[in-house]
């Protein structure tokens, strides 16, 4: 596992196009010309099944090789060891990172590294550096050895138990109020009564509009969560023995 097939055995079962190229790409990470080939052999990857195989195991791959000649180009002495975000983030732009791509991106593609072992290291967040290992910083892929995650069902259980706020009386009445009930209809006459008896009549829709004007109510906005909250809390959930990584 992770060792790369050789030119003589892809050109033995012909499969020297695409993938001499994709290894090429991968070696050197190279992430806009992977992108390119990915593209050009759409129609070939998927009838091979290995199209969604790629795209999901390939980035930390090119990942890796990226941030390796970056570290390697940009020490300034054999005793530099340190990385600021900064030249990741450049680094990553230049080999073809989606140009959205921001510190916060840059800081979660180095906490993934580190965490299943393709970096050694740790990130000094302050600082805005990573600070790798004296020693062999960039394992071989073949000695690295797969992760995955683990949930504690028991203590997420009893988090929610104890930390999350109580349902509120007349939302808990809902969830347990029978289904025969809900799914009782109301005829037109009923609901027209009811308007009655609450001032509406038929001016219902007007009578709202006016409502909701005169409080000046304004939609609320959305927005996709910060990404440095979001790795916060799964670092807390971690702590918390949430989750662990486990061979």
């Amino acid at each position: 596992m992770g060792k790369l097939p050789s030119m003589e055995l892809l050109e033995k079962y012909n499969f020297k196009n695409p993938y001499a190229y994709l290894k090429q790409a991968i070696k050197r990470g190279d992430i806009r010309q992977f992108n390119i080939i990915m593209d050009q052999n759409y129609h070939f990857f998927t009838s091979t099944w290995s199209y969604l195989l790629l795209k999901a195991r390939c980035p930390i791959l090119l990942w890796r090789s990226c941030l390796r000649r970056i570290f390697i180009l940009s020490r300034q002495s054999e005793e530099d060891r340190v990385m600021s975000f900064k030249i990741c983030f450049d680094g990553l732009l230049a080999a073809g990172e989606q140009n959205d791509l921001d510190f916060y991106d840059t800081e979660n593609i180095l906490v993934s590294l580190i965490s299943q072992g393709y970096l050694r290291g740790y990130l000094h967040h302050q600082l805005q550096q990573v600070v790798l290992s004296k020693v062999n910083p960039f394992p071989p892929i073949s000695q690295i050895k797969p992760y995955y995650e683990r949930y504690n069902d028991e203590i997420v259980e009893e988090h929610l138990k104890t930390n999350q706020p109580m349902v509120p009386n007349d939302v808990q009445n809902l969830i347990d109020e029978p289904e025969d009930h809900l799914l009782t209809t109301t005829t037109t006459e009923q609901v027209q009564q009811e308007d009655e008896m609450n001032g509406m009549g038929d001016n219902f829709d007007l009578a709202f509009d006016q409502a909701f004007e005169n409080q000046g109510f304004q939609q609320p906005a959305f927005g996709m969560a910060n990404v440095n909250e979001t790795s916060t809390v799964g670092q807390q959930q971690q702590q918390q023995g949430f989750f662990s990584f486990q061979q």
